[in-house]
């Protein structure tokens, strides 16, 4: 769960949550990621966040930049092509800092010690599945791992 400096859940009503798998290690990397795809939610992306929990994060697509300004956590974060394979990795980077990858198409900012728990490197391959069980990109692998993803 993403929660706001004023203790609110960021997560706005009826708005899907995804897990993302790690198709290469077979194993979950995130459980509750929000997709900010929106002009507006790429900007506000998770500024104001006062708690990250483990398994919550945020997908910004389209970006292949991002900024920890105004931030009072650090994150993890995951850059990824346009075929959701890792180019670049940031472990716990600190607010009032920037990463860019200009190979990336998209980026997905974690809880801390995200990508150490899942053991994601450069160039494994992630799959984002919605709750429903629909996968985001089908081509990737047809079984699902969301059992992988389920709190344990």
């Amino acid at each position: 769960m993403v929660v706001h400096q004023d203790g609110k859940n960021a997560a706005v009503a009826g708005e899907p949550y995804y897990a993302v798998l790690n198709l290469d290690r077979g194993v979950c990397v995130g459980r509750q990621i929000r997709v900010a795809g929106r002009s507006g939610e790429r900007r506000q992306g998770l500024l104001g966040i006062a708690k990250l929990e483990e398994g919550a994060g945020l997908w910004i697509a389209p970006s292949e930049a991002i900024h920890t300004f105004g931030m009072k956590l650090p994150i993890d974060v995951v850059f990824l092509d346009a075929e959701l394979r890792v180019r670049k990795l940031v472990p716990s980077l600190r607010p009032t800092r920037i990463s860019i990858c200009m190979a990336a198409s998209s980026v997905l900012e974690l809880d801390a010690g995200a990508i150490e728990r899942s053991g994601t490197r450069l160039g494994d391959r992630l799959k984002f599945e919605p709750a429903s069980g629909q996968s985001r990109n089908d081509d990737a692998q047809p079984m699902s791992y969301s059992a992988k993803c389920l709190p344990s």
